[in-house]
């Protein structure tokens, strides 16, 4: 696996696992919902969602207002580049690649990017997508982060 690149300073950068859990619905009292008919698997997922949230909450973001959420990805291939921005595209993100800036025998960083506001189960849902676009396409997921500026 790759070293994890250091993001811009407006972004902050949450990596993420996906396993495996029992469904649970529960509101704490940052008035977080866990479990919202998401389904079986990622209550842990959510969890961390939930805290990283949180933490974020606490340190000023306003949860009302929408942000851009940055997924990152990195392929081995100018081929598998252009399948992650396809799918973006099919899927509602704006992609971030310049095919023009990929050096030869170095990793492509495709960076696929939705309007949100900080919320689990929306971001619960695009991780869940991307992690399984990464396992299809034996690409690299490197996490998640938000901006400011939406």
């Amino acid at each position: 696996m790759r070293a994890f690149r250091a993001i811009p300073a407006l972004i902050l950068t949450v990596l993420t696992f996906v396993s495996c859990g029992g469904k649970e619905d529960a509101i704490d009292d940052s008035g977080i919902t866990i479990g919202d008919g998401i389904g079986t698997h990622a209550v842990s997922l959510e969890i961390q969602i939930a805290e990283e949230l949180k933490r974020h909450i606490a340190d000023g973001a306003d949860p009302k207002q929408s942000y851009l959420i940055e997924y990152h990805l990195a392929a081995d291939n100018i081929k598998t580049a252009r399948s992650i921005v396809a799918w973006g595209n099919e899927n509602g993100f704006t992609p971030n690649f310049d095919e023009a800036t990929v050096v030869k025998g170095e990793w492509i960083d495709v960076d696929l990017i939705k309007e949100s506001k900080l919320e689990v189960n929306p971001l619960w849902r695009d991780i869940k997508g991307v992690t399984s676009l990464a396992e299809k396409l034996m690409c690299e997921y490197e996490g998640w982060g938000f901006s400011d500026t939406p």
